[in-house]
C-alpha cells in the first residue's frame, strides 16, 4: 500500500508514470545493445572473412609450386568460399541462439504419414518457393539490364566479371552454398532477427534489406540486393528458418549464375529478354500470392 501511495504521489507531483520512465529507461538501454550487437555482428564477420583469406594464402605460400598453376578464376573462387566460409562460420557459432536453425514450418508436413491434403499443400509450398527464387532473381537481373543500370557502374561491371569467370564448379558451391548460408547467418539469421526485437517484424525486414544493400557496394548489387534481401527476410519469417532463406538464396544465385553468366541470357535479342523479363517478373508475383496466401486475402478484401 505505501509503495502504490509513494508511486501515486510521485505522478502527481510530476505528471509521469515511474513505470513508463523505467519502460522507456530499459528500452534505450534495448536500443544501444541492439546496435552495438549489430556493429558486432558485421565487424566479427569480416574479421573472420579476413581470417579465412589467410588462411588460404598460407596454405598456398605452403604448397608452393603445386598449386602455383591455378588460374585468376580459380583463385578468385576459392579465395571467396575462404572468405565466406570464415566469416558465416564465427557468426554462426558466436550468435548461434539468435538463429532459428529448425526445419522450415510448412515442410514438416512432407514427412508426414497420412492425409493428402498435407502432402499437396507442402508440394505446393515447395513449388511456389523454388519458382519464386528463380523467377525473382533472374526477372530482377533482366529488368536492371534492360534500363541499362549496369552501364554507369565499373565497380559492379569489374566484380560481375570476375563473378562469372569463375569455374563451374565453383560457381555452383561458392553462389550456391557458400555464400548464401554466410550471409544468410550474418543479415537474416543475426541482423533481422536482432532488429525484429527491437523494431519490430515489418521495419526489421526493411532495416535487413538496406544493411543487405549498403554492404554489396554498388548502385547495381544495391538495387539487387534490396529487394532480393527484403523478399529473404519475409521469407525468414514465414519458415521460421535459416535454411528457407538459405536455400531461396542459393536456388536464385544458382539460377543467375547459370542462365546469365554461362547460358547468356542477358546478351539475347532485345525484344526476348524484354518477353522474358515480363514473364519472369509475373510469375514471381504469382508466386508471391501463392507462397504468402494472406496477400490474396487481402487483394481479395480490397477487391
Amino acid at each position: 500500500m505505501d509503495a502504490k501511495k509513494g508511486q501515486t504521489e510521485k505522478r502527481a507531483r510530476t505528471g509521469r508514470d515511474p513505470k513508463e520512465a523505467q519502460n522507456k529507461a530499459v528500452s534505450a538501454g534495448w536500443n544501444v545493445g541492439t546496435v552495438f550487437s549489430l556493429f558486432a555482428a558485421l565487424l566479427v564477420y569480416e574479421l573472420g572473412k579476413q581470417a579465412g583469406l589467410w588462411a588460404l594464402l598460407a596454405v598456398r605460400d605452403r604448397l608452393g609450386d603445386a598449386l602455383s598453376g591455378g588460374s585468376q578464376a580459380v583463385w578468385f573462387g576459392l579465395g571467396g568460399i575462404a572468405m565466406q566460409l570464415g566469416g558465416g562460420a564465427i557468426c554462426g557459432i558466436v550468435w548461434r541462439k539468435w538463429i532459428a536453425w529448425q526445419m522450415p514450418r510448412r515442410w514438416k508436413s512432407r514427412n508426414t504419414e497420412g492425409g493428402g491434403k498435407k502432402r499437396t499443400d507442402a508440394f505446393s509450398t515447395a513449388a511456389s518457393f523454388l519458382g519464386l527464387a528463380v523467377s525473382s532473381a533472374l526477372g530482377l537481373n533482366l529488368l536492371l539490364g534492360l534500363i541499362r543500370l549496369p552501364d554507369v557502374s565499373q565497380a559492379f561491371q569489374k566484380t560481375a566479371a570476375a563473378q562469372a569467370a569463375v569455374p563451374l564448379w565453383l560457381g555452383l558451391l561458392l553462389y550456391g552454398l557458400i555464400a548464401p548460408f554466410s550471409e544468410e547467418i550474418l543479415f537474416r539469421g543475426i541482423l533481422y532477427g536482432r532488429a525484429r526485437k527491437t523494431l519490430g517484424r515489418n521495419a526489421a525486414v526493411f532495416f535487413s534489406g538496406i544493411l543487405f544493400a549498403v554492404y554489396h557496394g554498388n548502385v547495381v548489387q544495391g538495387i539487387y540486393a534490396l529487394s532480393m534481401g527484403i523478399l529473404l527476410a519475409c521469407i525468414y519469417e514465414k519458415a521460421g528458418s535459416i535454411w528457407a532463406a538459405v536455400i531461396f538464396h542459393g536456388v536464385g544465385n544458382v539460377a543467375v549464375f547459370l542462365a546469365i553468366d554461362r547460358l547468356g541470357l542477358g546478351n539475347v535479342s532485345l525484344l526476348l529478354r524484354i518477353f522474358a523479363c515480363v514473364a519472369l517478373l509475373a510469375a514471381a508475383a504469382g508466386c508471391v500470392l501463392e507462397y504468402f496466401p494472406q496477400l490474396r486475402l487481402w487483394f481479395k478484401a480490397k477487391a
